[in-house]
């Protein structure tokens, strides 16, 4: 009955979308994706589509390829369908956190634990954010951990190269696989992602060529409301630094972290903290990228539930806490009006609070690794670290 909560919980919300759309829009990047593959349909125009919101298709031609289907069968039943997809993806990503999550106890937890968390992620910003828009970024989280859920295989690795070849950012986790010496794995998501790539440049030749040209060089957001961007380059542009400054200052802070952050993650992922690497490298995928809204953010809801005390009373404060920041909206804070230093003195008071899932980026990336890896260090290595968690 609890799954059946969770399901009616992101069902409702994408209820309020069709209740109440955007600009006429009924779950509004599902309609960007259905719209960008009917226009390629019609006219090639792949990458000139804009929807009734402003919004371009700014995924590379495989994803258009993976989605068209949701374009082919009309809205209605495309929604459907699509609500359906993204439920089991998440229903998957659920699974995978609370068996990586309850293996610490050593002891079987309750049937109804599963659902219960279930319930509790979909009420979290990030799973409200998905279904509400529409959004496949919970399918592309959900097959960039299928590297980890078995023994090292090549097939593991393919639907994570799908990912890659969707979304580019889950190749952070093709890297993490190699370094963790699951090898089939991330070699079976490399020849995946070049078989998507090939198929986009056969079946999407000119839209291939734009988008691997130029567009994915560029900004496509710019100008966008940047409220609740927690990336890197989102906070130091709302810091007031120039474009050009951003962009240095997010290059060497960006080598700075992943060297250290895949470094960390490896050492874990090898002594069986399997959970805390993956959300450790998923928290510096929405650092680096250049925006992170909240649907990017579901490793951030994971991480709540990775062991940092052996004190249950210090995890279980940790775990609300986490789970309380993304699931209440601290960034729509506004800003203080009037001026002078008063004025100063309260952003800078308020500036955790609007910043809240940045810093919580941050600590899920380095500190809470640092804090394991120093733990470990103290412990020996056992026989069993380099088995897999099923």
């Amino acid at each position: 009955m609890l799954w059946v909560a969770a399901a009616v919980v992101l069902a409702a919300r994408v209820v309020v979308s069709v209740l109440t759309p955007q600009n006429g829009q009924v779950m509004v990047d599902f309609q960007v994706y259905r719209g960008a593959d009917l226009a390629w349909f019609e006219s090639g125009g792949l990458y000139t589509f804009q929807g009734p919101t402003g919004l371009p298709f700014t995924y590379p031609p495989f994803a258009a390829i993976l989605l068209a289907p949701f374009a082919v069968i009309g809205q209605w039943p495309g929604i459907i369908l699509f609500f359906a997809a993204e439920f089991a993806c998440f229903a998957a990503l659920v699974r995978f956190t609370f068996n990586r999550a309850a293996a610490r106890f050593g002891e079987a937890l309750p049937g109804w634990s599963p659902g219960l968390m279930a319930v509790v992620f979909s009420v979290t910003a990030p799973a409200q954010t998905n279904f509400n828009l529409g959004q496949v970024s919970v399918m592309v989280i959900a097959a960039s951990v299928t590297p980890f859920i078995a023994k090292d295989a090549y097939r593991n690795g393919v639907l994570c190269g799908f990912a890659t070849a969707v979304k580019l950012l889950p190749g952070v986790f093709v890297l993490l696989a190699w370094l963790a010496r699951r090898r089939k794995a991330a070699i079976g998501a490399a020849v995946a992602f070049f078989g998507a790539f090939t198929l986009g440049v056969l079946l999407v030749p000119g839209g291939s060529y734009e988008y691997w040209s130029d567009l994915v060089f560029e900004d496509r957001y710019q100008g966008s409301n940047p409220g609740f961007n927690t990336s890197l380059m989102g906070v130091l542009t709302r810091a007031g630094m120039e474009q050009g400054t951003v962009r240095m200052a997010w290059v060497l802070l960006g080598m700075a972290l992943g060297a250290a952050v895949f470094a960390m993650a490896a050492l874990l992922m090898r002594r069986g903290q399997t959970l805390a690497a993956i959300c450790a490298v998923g928290a510096l995928s929405v650092l680096l990228a250049p925006v992170s809204w909240p649907h990017h953010q579901f490793w951030l809801v994971m991480a709540a539930f990775v062991g940092v005390a052996a004190a249950a009373r210090r995890q279980w404060i940790y775990t609300i806490a986490v789970l309380v920041l993304m699931t209440i909206p601290f960034q729509a804070i506004p800003a203080l009006s009037g001026s002078g230093l008063g004025q100063v003195l309260g952003n800078i008071a308020l500036w955790p609070i609007v910043e809240s899932r940045f810093l919580l980026a941050c600590c899920v990336a380095v500190v809470i690794p640092a804090h394991l890896c120093l733990k470990l260090r103290t412990q020996p290595a056992p026989e069993t670290a380099n088995s897999p968690q099923t």
